[in-house]
């Protein structure tokens, strides 16, 4: 995906292909920007960072307004976990 094609919409992993999602919208009609960590333990660090912020406090806070940051990731995971992670 290169960067002038991005408009707000998703990317779904199924079968491992990416598939594209339509936006998401708000009950008034305005797009939904989302950022979702998929993966392991790079992203689910919270009880390896001795009370440091964990990765998903760090980007929650760097979002933009109107942007919403989720942690889906789970310490442990490999690859082929990442599609049972985007089900949820």
């Amino acid at each position: 995906m290169r960067g002038s094609d991005y408009d707000g919409g998703g990317w779904h992993v199924h079968r491992n292909e990416a598939v594209r999602v339509p936006k998401r919208r708000s009950p008034n009609n305005e797009v939904m920007p989302h950022l979702i960590l998929l993966g392991d333990s790079i992203f689910d660090n919270a009880r390896y960072t001795a009370g440091g912020p964990a990765v998903i406090r760090q980007v929650s806070a760097l979002v933009p307004s109107g942007w919403r940051a989720s942690l889906l990731a789970v310490d442990g995971s490999i690859a082929k976990h990442v599609s049972s992670q985007v089900a949820r």
